[in-house]
């Protein structure tokens, strides 16, 4: 029984020290530069068509990291608000 709980024991120490943090998944660097480009964009009220191209491309970014990475983007909003002004932006033009 002795060698049993001392075996269990050292299981638990061993993935506790290895395997088991979730943190090795998060790459905050690539989170952190998601948010700098977010911040980079203008203003909601100054965007143009012209910066189409930088929305989708900082969507793609925001899109490649993974779900724990995403929830260190705390400007999502501003990105989504870009998104829809774009969107209107290209309906005006084709109502025009």
């Amino acid at each position: 029984m002795k060698k049993i709980f001392i075996s269990l024991f050292a299981l638990i120490c061993f993935f506790s020290l290895v395997g088991c943090n979730q943190e090795d998944n998060i790459d905050e660097e690539k989170a952190n530069e998601v948010v700098n480009l977010i911040n980079e964009l203008p203003s909601t009220s100054s965007l143009t068509l012209e910066h189409e191209e930088l929305i989708v491309s900082i969507r793609a970014k925001y899109e490649a990291l993974n779900v724990d990475e995403k929830t260190l983007v705390n400007n999502y909003y501003k990105l989504t608000s870009a998104e829809s002004k774009i969107e209107r932006l290209k309906k005006e033009l084709t109502e025009e």
